[in-house]
């Protein structure tokens, strides 16, 4: 038997975001071993009639991040979804494989306990 593959490669998170101008929000919380979560701004996935919010959850911000290009990997997204700019882009397959730091170049840290006060 002869079998011809047509398989799809994962499109890297951030090349979906800069094709598309969207802004990728990471939040910290004082959680227990999900401390970060991230997601798209203004996004919500829609399930027939349905929207709902997906993040990304994790013990780091590359984690959160990963989890949440597998959430929303192949989904319809809907952007601004009560307003005239409302957008709806099906997402592909999405991986992150980067590194995240902060915008002032140092990396993510755990802050000490006796900062959380």
């Amino acid at each position: 038997m002869k079998i011809e593959w047509y398989l799809q490669k994962p499109t890297e998170l951030s090349t979906f975001a800069d094709e598309h101008n969207l802004v990728l929000e990471i939040h910290e919380r004082w959680a227990n071993d999900m401390r970060y979560f991230a997601f798209f701004r203004g996004c919500e996935v829609k399930s027939d009639a349905i929207l709902s919010t997906k993040f990304g959850n994790g013990s780091t911000p590359n984690k959160a991040v990963r989890a949440y290009a597998e959430n929303i990997s192949g989904k319809l997204l809907v952007f601004n979804a009560m307003s005239p700019n409302r957008r709806e882009i099906v997402a592909p397959a999405l991986r992150f494989s980067g590194d995240l730091t902060l915008d002032s170049g140092e990396e993510f840290a755990p802050m000490a306990t006796a900062e959380r006060r």
